[in-house]
Formats: structure tokens, sequence, C-alpha cells
């Protein structure tokens, strides 16, 4: 007679029998490889792949079709053939004992194996469904939204940060937007500090393919407080999808100071000074980025405010000076000995004047009334043409006509000392090929005519060479109000 293994062949069972034969089964060879199973329970099949139905009598047979019947709505399992066994002991039931315990066996571990894996399978698939449908949900919830965040970038607050509010009186600061304009209708940016000072934060929202105003917003420290503002555009932006870039800068000292966010990989997107700062390096700030209906106030925020157009309060214009402004450009300081060649002149081609620093002192360009009344600030790039050229300082002052221009030259503070005010931009040093800096002036209020604007340039070092310091793309802003 065939020994009995102990607990089934790698402890699993591959027949399938009646509760009523159980007795008769156990005495025999295929005892320790039946699963038995009674008809009217729910069938459990714990370390069991059935390969045949073993039945012993008639009753047993009855009741093994109806088990049957009730795991082939499972759908995991192959029909089952029944076996009837009318010898328990007899050769028969040798011979299928023998056939489970070898080939069929290795087969039917192996197929086990598989349909574990298929349940898994199964499981996992049931469970990507599940997440696709949640997903499917939080997007419907979000597309019925009126107004929803696209992108964000929390504020951080890091131990060692100084503060950025010089930075906006000096020239301001730049932030890039990631996202494309399709769709826009507002922007939050989150506020540090409120500030103490009557001073203002003005913020511009403009294309970067060809620099124009999508909105513009002054606000002081009385209407934002510290966490997120948002700030609405009139209408949504239009399907043609253009580059952001939002600019920040204040018109003096107290105004409200806006978050960094936490550090970048890619420095395109940090936000961007008119000089290096700490706080800034490669960090931008902390905005958020909504689109959806304009004039709904999202979730999160503390308030909402309009663009100047829309309030009726005065806005900038920002235009190039035109060419006719340009070319009137003039020397107005004295030329040093042994200079025979101009120190300053117009280049039409390139829309910029060029001036050349000498070692006998400040060489001064004017463009006599270039300033209208109304002008905020003023803009201009500088660079040097040679990438090998000598280090030069920059800077640009703006005059009544009636002032004496030498006197004003001759006041102007030492190159060695970056502080600014009304009317004169700082000293910026340039050198040649590291693309130029940007050299930025705010304007005083005040004036009943148009003023005269002074670019001047000092060498940077004991000598000079030919290389010219040039102004390009310079840029006012003028204040209007809209009419209604």
């Amino acid at each position: 007679m065939l020994k009995k293994l102990s607990g089934g062949v790698g402890s699993k069972f591959y027949l399938l029998a009646s509760e009523a034969d159980r007795q008769a089964l156990e005495a025999g060879p295929l005892g320790h490889l039946v699963h038995y199973q009674a008809p009217q329970g729910a069938p459990i099949l714990n370390n069991v792949f059935p390969l045949a139905a073993v039945a012993a009598s008639d009753s047993g047979a009855e009741d093994l079709e109806e088990v049957c019947n009730r795991l082939a709505t499972l759908r995991s399992l192959p029909p089952l053939p029944m076996l009837r066994l009318p010898d328990v002991m007899g050769p028969g039931a040798v011979a299928v004992a023998e056939l489970v315990t070898g080939p069929l066996a290795r087969i039917a571990r192996y197929a086990s194996n598989l349909n574990s894996q298929l349940l898994d399978i199964k499981r996992e698939r049931d469970q990507l469904l599940e997440n696709y449908r949640a997903l499917e949900d939080t997007f419907n919830a979000q597309a019925m939204r009126s107004v929803s965040c696209v992108f964000e970038h929390q504020p951080y607050s890091d131990p060692a940060d100084e503060g950025i509010e010089d930075l906006l009186v000096d020239g301001g600061i730049t932030q890039l937007l990631p996202v494309a304009s399709t769709g826009i209708s507002g922007f939050a940016l989150h506020i540090r500090a409120t500030g103490t000072g009557h001073s203002g934060l003005r913020l511009r929202l403009e294309c970067v393919e060809d620099e124009a105003i999508v909105g513009e917003w002054i606000v002081a420290s009385a209407q934002v407080g510290e966490g997120w503002n948002y700030f609405v555009l009139p209408r949504a932006l239009p399907n043609a999808a253009r580059s952001l870039r939002l600019h920040l800068d204040a018109d003096g000292e107290g105004a409200p100071e806006p978050s960094v966010g936490q550090f970048l990989a890619q420095e395109v997107f940090a936000a961007k000074a008119q000089r290096p700062h700490p706080d800034i390096e490669c960090r931008p700030l902390a905005f958020r980025l909504y689109a959806g209906i304009p004039g709904v106030r999202p979730d999160g925020v503390l308030n909402m405010l309009a663009t100047v157009a829309a309030s009726g309060a005065p806005s900038l214009a920002v235009f190039r000076l035109p060419e006719q402004v340009l070319e009137t450009v003039e020397l107005c300081t004295e030329i040093g000995p042994g200079i025979d060649y101009p120190l300053v002149q117009y280049l039409p081609h390139e829309a910029s004047v060029v001036c050349h620093p000498q070692l006998h002192g400040p060489t001064c360009a004017v463009m006599r009334g270039a300033v209208p009344v109304g002008t905020q600030w003023v803009q201009s790039k500088v660079w040097i043409a040679h990438p090998n050229g000598m280090p030069a300082y920059a800077a640009m002052l703006v005059l009544d006509p009636e002032q004496p221009i030498r006197d004003q030259v001759t006041a102007l503070p030492p190159v060695t000392a970056e502080a600014a005010f009304g009317g004169f931009s700082g000293w910026r040093q340039v050198t040649g090929g590291d693309g130029g800096t940007t050299v930025h002036l705010s304007v005083t209020d005040g004036a009943h005519g148009p003023r005269d604007l002074l670019l001047v340039s000092m060498p940077a070092a004991s000598q000079v060479d030919f290389s010219w310091l040039h102004f390009t793309e310079v840029r006012m802003a003028r204040q209007f109000t809209p009419r209604g």
C-alpha cells in the first residue's frame, strides 16, 4: 500500500470530497490529499487547488455536484472531473494517489502559483480602478469649482533670512512664472510683513514675449495682511499661451514685504533682483496661480485686490525711449587730455547710447527733456562691448533743466557706495563678458515740466581701453489715470 505523506504534498490538498465520504476516504491512501467540503457550507479553499472531485458513495456524489456548482460561480477554477471510487482501498485509489503526488502535483503547484499571481494582479487592478475613480472625482470637483489653484510655491522661512525689503526699493524683484498664461485669472502673493510706512507696493504682471502689461496693482500696508493676498485680473487670459513675469517694487521704505519660497533646482525660476542677495539665491517668491472665473475669491486667501485699471486709480504705462530722443544725446562733461575720439555716441542700428569712460573724470551723456512729467522710474540695460573690456561703473541721474550738471555730478556719492535715492540709480559695476547689468532709478514727484536724463560712466580700474559702455533698452514707466 502507498505510504501516506503527512500534511499533504506541499501542505496543499488536490482532491475535493464531500463530508459524507470523510470516514471512508481518511482510511485509504487518499486521506491526506482530500479537502472535505459540506454542501451547505461556504466554499472556503484554504491551501486547496482541486484537480478532481472524489466520491465514494452516491450521497457523496450528489453533494459534490452541488459543491462544484457553487464553486463554478467563483470563475477562478476550471470544471472538476468526478471520480467514483467504489473501493477506496483498491488499486484505483492507489493509482490516483500516485498520479496526484507525482507530475500532477508539480503542475498543480505551478498552476497554483499562477493563480495566486493572477489574484494579486486582480487585486492591484481593483486598487488602480479605485484610485482612478478617486482621481476622476477630484478632477471633476476641481473642474466644477469657479476658481482653482494651478500652481503654488509655499513660503519657507530660513533662520538666516535677512529680508528683501531693500531689494524692492532698489530696482525691484522679478519672478518668472512657470505656468503658461492660458486661463489665468489671478495670483496670490504671500506677504511676510505688512510694513509700517506709507510706501506702496507696486506689482506688474506682464508677458515675456512682447512685454505687454497684463495687470498692475498698487497696494499700501493697510490693504494687505500677513498671509495670502489675492490679486485678481479683470478677465481671464486668452488661449494664446504666453510666458508671464511678475515684477514687484516699492516707492520707499516701509512697504509690504513678500515671502520667499523653498530652494529650487532650476535657477531660471528663481526670483531676480538688480543685485545679488542671499535670500533669493535659487529661491522663488511664495505665490499661487489661479485659473477660472475672474472676480471669484479663492479659498484660503485674506482679501482680493483689483487692478488699478479696474479700480480707477492711476496706472503705469511702460514704454521704450523713442529713437528721436536717443539721437539727441550729447556730451556734457570735460574731455580729458590726450583724448581725440568721441566719448559719447548714438548707435541707430542698436538703438543704444555708448559712452567711453575716461580717467580724467566721469563721462556724462545728457538727453534734454527726455523724462516727462509723471514718470515713475527709468531703467536701462548696461553692458560692455568687448568680452575682455575693462570694467566700469554706470549710473543714471534725473535733473531739472535749470540745475547745473557739473555741480550735481560732483555731489554724487562715491562709486564704492551702493546707495540710491530719488533721481539717482546708484552705481552699478559692469564687467565685460558677464551679460551686463540693469540700472534702475526711481523718479521723485513734484516736477512741473520735462527733466533731463543723465547717463554717467566711471572707470573701475586704474586704466581704460577702447571698449564702449552700452546703454540699451532704455525704458520708462509713466503714470496716467485711465478713463472710464
